[in-house]
């Protein structure tokens, strides 16, 4: 099973090609297989061993990776397990134990290729309250286990949770050093680009930017200026800025958590169209705020990138 299951994983097209050959299992046998395997809180060590047959046929450049890390929210229920004859839904720390306390959250830890188009989840953990020393170990152990089957970590990738933001001050991670080493290895560490683009796009609405134009003299961005641009871009009965509603700008709970919608504000096509709109004398004095979408489209869109370009 284990060599049916590297095969499948080297190359789809492959083992269907075998299957035309000799008798090999069914494809939703091969997934039937590895959806009995029981996988328990903590960093399985079926799903390292599955990982490491997939590394072997890896060149070096496949190798390099990033560990990223998630939370997401569950309905603290805890419930019977009939076959295990005991109580799930429990904090389960994995190695680190259990306790008492009903999970309201679920930690997904997956490694994913900096450079080829693979990813794998490598483990769970069931929380109430996951503290940064907490993470710590678990990120260590993670980036040791990685470590041990051929990969290559080199980032370290979380959105901006307090525990997350606790974790980066505990590794000595500062904008001068955006990184921190790990038994001999440089590794850096960054919050993910989607979650970057909507707290900038949060922040704008609530409070002031100040940044520094061409001229070295301070400016002022507000959220109500891309708003004027907006309203003025409205009334035309041939828009520039076609893609922006007024849902981009009146956001409930929902709207705020899709990227998309900061995402087509902070763009370079807004950006040109805020530089035209400067030019006719529409939105006199405010080149600097196309600029400041412009920088920070671009900054994120280069977060987005796969493959560096020059």
């Amino acid at each position: 099973k284990h060599q049916h299951c590297h095969l499948y994983h080297q190359s789809p097209r492959a083992y269907q090609f075998c299957q035309c050959i000799s008798t090999l299992p069914s494809i939703s046998s091969l997934r039937r297989w590895l959806c009995n395997i029981e996988v328990r809180p903590g960093f399985p060590p079926e799903i390292f061993e599955l990982l490491k047959d997939r590394v072997v046929g890896m060149t070096e450049r496949d190798t390099l990776c990033g560990v990223f890390f998630d939370e997401m929210s569950l309905r603290a229920s805890p419930s019977y397990n009939i076959t295990e004859d005991s109580v799930e839904g429990f904090e389960d720390f994995g190695s680190l134990g259990k306790t008492s306390r009903p999970a309201n959250h679920a930690l997904v830890f997956m490694v994913r290729g900096l450079m080829g188009k693979w990813k794998k989840p490598i483990g769970y953990f069931l929380s109430w309250d996951c503290t940064a020393d907490k993470l710590q170990t678990l990120l260590n152990e993670s980036l040791q286990k990685v470590k041990a089957i051929g990969l290559q970590p080199k980032a370290v990738v979380c959105d901006q949770g307090p525990s997350n933001i606790r974790l980066h001050s505990n590794l000595g991670v500062t904008e001068d050093h955006p990184f921190f080493v790990h038994r001999g290895t440089k590794i850096y560490y960054m919050h993910d680009p989607p979650h970057l683009l909507k707290n900038t796009r949060s922040n704008l609405e609530k409070y002031v930017f100040e940044v520094k134009g061409e001229d070295g003299r301070k400016k002022h961005i507000k959220w109500a200026h891309i708003y004027d641009f907006y309203e003025h871009d409205s009334q035309l009965p041939i828009r520039k800025a076609h893609k922006l509603t007024r849902g981009h700008f009146v956001l409930n709970s929902f709207s705020k958590m899709r990227v998309n919608k900061a995402a087509q504000v902070f763009s370079h096509s807004v950006a040109a169209r805020v530089y035209t709109y400067v030019a006719l004398g529409k939105l006199p004095g405010r080149v600097y705020k196309a600029e400041f979408i412009e920088m920070v489209g671009g900054h994120l869109t280069a977060g987005f990138s796969r493959i560096p370009k020059s």
